[in-house]
């Protein structure tokens, strides 16, 4: 099996498990009489950990290599889906307790998606990385689809069966990296980044500030990010009062958005660089959200609601792998993990920041959060216009991998 397919399957399983226990947090807060506060903090821990330990866990890859993170993170995220488990089998506060120890547990040991972003960057020529990217993407989404779907299934045997479910899957995961996954980086490049990393977290923060190509696309992510998280978090909501959803419905939808950005990340977004380019991708990505944006809260019928979710899952399953292509393409070799941690933490600050400010927008009026979103997309766009012609991508000033290591992982 190619170390390709090895990730794949390692995101996938991952992202299952992930999508078992996600939908269930606010639904097991609540049968333990959990205020809305406690639920909020409980979802909110993931994020906020993986902001504060995803730079960490990057920037050790570059220093130990891939394989040895890969496995430190699916190995302690099957512990904290165990933990999970043990505390909702207890009562009350006690087992509220346990739960939010596992998130946090698994926010901070969980580097898995930037570390195997770094991996595909180690593996891959320089312009196929954006298609490497789309293919974790794709495994991002297709696992999110089924995640809910098997917790739901799971749940008919009990509180704890999901996470238990999940730590069954991250077990097959570790298995899966142990025995299948070789080392992207060689030990002679792993010594040059030790050299490399002497350097603060400070220090490389403002690095990423002071390199435009860089620090823009960060900036891009973000903001893609915030908008991303509000439509997620609003839209049952909004589907609820305008169209008189109920959970099931819901649950198409999101259903589809993962059916959809998976199809485009996995074969269309390797077509699209080659006939318009990486920039122009990102330029589209913000205008088809923007536009899906203004529309959505404004369909009152299914099909015009259906076709502005489209436009929008389509928006967001180009932007993400092209902006963390292009990253990837600019940064240094020795530094791949700790620059994609780093950009990881800035979406995660995205997504802490963006619920809370467009659910509160929401209750003042369904549709605003949506015209602040929307308003924001299509700015950016002006920048991301800017960014296109202004720093435009030159194969030859990115520095390839040796056709040695390249064909260790085809």
């Amino acid at each position: 099996m190619g170390a390709r397919a090895v990730i794949f399957l390692i995101v996938f399983i991952d992202l299952i498990g992930f999508g078992i226990v996600l939908p269930m947090l606010p639904v097991y807060a609540e049968h333990f009489g959990a205020s809305g506060f406690i639920i909020g903090i409980i979802v909110a821990s993931f994020s906020v950990m993986q902001v504060i330990f995803s730079p960490f866990w990057g920037r050790l890859s570059d220093r130990i290599g891939r394989k040895p993170v890969i496995l430190i993170s699916v190995s302690t995220g099957m512990l904290s889906y165990l933990l999970f488990a043990w505390g909702s089998a207890q009562e009350g506060n006690t087992a509220l307790f346990f739960i939010l120890t596992s998130r946090l547990f698994a926010g901070a040991c969980g580097g898995n998606i930037n570390v195997t972003q770094a991996y595909i960057a180690d593996i891959t020529p320089a312009k196929n990385r954006i298609a490497g990217m789309g293919l974790i993407g794709m495994a991002f989404s297709l696992g999110l689809i089924s995640g809910p779907a098997i917790g739901a299934l799971s749940a008919h045997w009990g509180i704890a069966a999901p996470p238990t479910v999940a730590a069954i899957l991250s077990s097959i995961s570790l298995l899966l990296a142990l025995l299948l996954l070789k080392e992207s980086i060689p030990p002679q490049n792993r010594a040059k980044s030790q050299e490399q990393h002497s350097s603060s977290r400070w220090e490389t923060l403002c690095s990423v500030i002071r390199h435009p190509q860089i620090s823009f696309l960060c900036c891009f992510h973000f903001i893609s990010t915030f908008c991303f998280s509000c439509y997620e978090v609003t839209l049952g909501l909004l589907a609820e009062v305008n169209l008189h959803f109920d959970t099931t419905h819901i649950g198409y939808i999101f259903a589809w958005h993962g059916i959809v950005t998976a199809i485009f990340q996995g074969l269309f977004i390797r077509r699209l660089i080659v006939l318009i380019g990486e920039g122009n991708i990102i330029l589209l990505s913000f205008i088809g959200s923007a536009l899906s944006l203004f529309a959505i809260p404004w369909a009152n019928s299914v099909f015009p609601f259906f076709c502005a979710v489209t436009l929008n899952s389509i928006s967001v399953s180009l932007n993400r792998p092209t902006t963390f292509g292009l990253i990837s393409r600019y940064t240094n070799p020795e530094k791949q993990g700790e620059i994609l941690g780093l950009s990881q933490s800035i979406g995660n600050i995205a997504r802490i920041i963006s619920p809370i400010c467009c659910l509160i927008l929401f209750g003042f009026k369904p549709f605003s959060p949506y015209i602040l979103c929307g308003t924001i997309a299509i700015l950016t766009a002006f920048f991301v216009f800017y960014f296109v012609y202004k720093h435009r991508i030159q194969d030859h000033d990115i520095p390839e991998k040796s056709e040695e290591n390249q064909a260790l992982y085809m």
